[in-house]
């Protein structure tokens, strides 16, 4: 913990001395993730405040999804799923797959038990979902029929 302090007094340091709102913002979410209970989410909302006036959506995702990460774990799972939430449509509409995989799994350790996908086009389907797809729509009665049995 001593080693994270420092290394993140000297990020803060650098973000001061810079003045860049990305680097006070990626600060205001560290200092969020080494906080006391007391304190982790005055600097969370700090980083979404700088997000705010940044085009950089996936560290803002980041930011979201570190907060509903701290939430999650001081007990606070209903308000954690907001902000893990918002993290995983980000993710998803980036297609950061190893961050989507990771927000799902963070909102199931808050209790949600699956997260519906949104309709975004061809590359939200997987493989499979695929190939039924191309398949209907060529017009295939066998898989149409294979659809109307499982349904």
């Amino acid at each position: 913990m001593e080693e994270a302090e420092e290394a993140l007094g000297q990020l803060e340091d650098r973000a001061r001395g810079s003045g860049r709102l990305w680097t006070r913002a990626v600060a205001s979410r560290s200092r969020g993730l080494l906080a006391p209970e007391s304190a982790y989410e005055a600097h969370f909302n700090v980083a979404l405040g700088l997000h705010d006036r940044l085009p950089a959506g996936f560290e803002r995702a980041r930011t979201n999804f570190a907060y509903g990460e701290r939430l999650r774990r001081s007990g606070l799972r209903v308000r954690g799923r907001e902000q893990l939430r918002t993290a995983l449509e980000e993710f998803e509409r980036l297609g950061a797959t190893p961050w989507v995989d990771r927000a799902r799994a963070e909102l199931r350790a808050t209790g949600e038990l699956g997260t519906p996908r949104r309709a975004a086009g061809i590359q939200q389907l997987t493989p499979q979902e695929l190939q039924v797809a191309l398949a209907v729509a060529v017009g295939s009665s066998a898989v149409a029929y294979a659809i109307r049995e499982l349904l």
